[in-house]
């Protein structure tokens, strides 16, 4: 803990203090506090190469950027590993960063480009046989996940068509749903019943 042993006139005064730790004044000290402390949360809004911008849902301070990814992902239907998120010049390429180790004491609306790249066919088949694996296991929650990254159920490997793969929008971030949605029918995948029987 730091502390300045200043009369009250002076404490919180200069502007450097509260830019760098910001401060409380109490009993004539002033003691640091945290961005996540003083930042309420941030309303941040993506906008694509094409010029439409989408406001997210409220994100808070310790939230991180996978959040972040999985929020956009929600919202525009864009698979997490193919996004490529910037704030002004930074990429955002650390899942695990806290939002407010980026943002700072950004403004109530916090900006936010996004742009999708395609899969390559390499990652088609693999994000394919990762479905497949998940599908014969009965791990709902991963089978989930993997269609709102956007395995596709009916693969073809040799196609030359661009990919399109896009998150299944009707499938919610919830585990538990995605259990419910399952339910008995945990093989939507040709053959993969005769698979789990191996």
């Amino acid at each position: 803990q730091v502390g300045f042993e200043l009369p009250p006139p002076f404490a919180c005064r200069a502007a450097d203090a509260r830019q760098t730790f910001g401060c409380i004044q109490s009993r004539g000290k002033m003691e640091p506090t945290s961005v996540a402390a003083r930042v309420a949360a941030y309303r941040v809004v993506v906008q694509t190469l094409s010029g439409c911008t989408t406001s997210l849902p409220s994100l808070q301070p310790d939230d991180t950027v996978f959040d972040l990814a999985r929020s956009v992902r929600s919202a525009l239907g864009i698979p997490i590993s193919v996004q490529q998120l910037a704030w002004r010049s930074i990429a955002l390429q650390n899942p695990s960063e806290r939002l407010h180790a980026i943002f700072g004491e950004e403004g109530e609306e916090v900006p936010i480009t996004v742009v999708r790249r395609p899969y390559t066919a390499t990652e088609r088949a693999e994000l394919h046989k990762r479905l497949v694996r998940a599908t014969a296991a009965g791990k709902a929650s991963e089978v989930h996940d993997l269609l709102k990254e956007g395995a596709q159920v009916e693969f073809e490997p040799h196609s030359d068509v661009a990919d399109t793969s896009r998150s299944l929008d009707h499938w919610e971030d919830d585990p538990e749903e995605a259990q419910e949605g399952l339910g008995e029918a945990r093989c939507p995948l040709p053959g993969c019943a005769q698979q789990g029987q191996r």
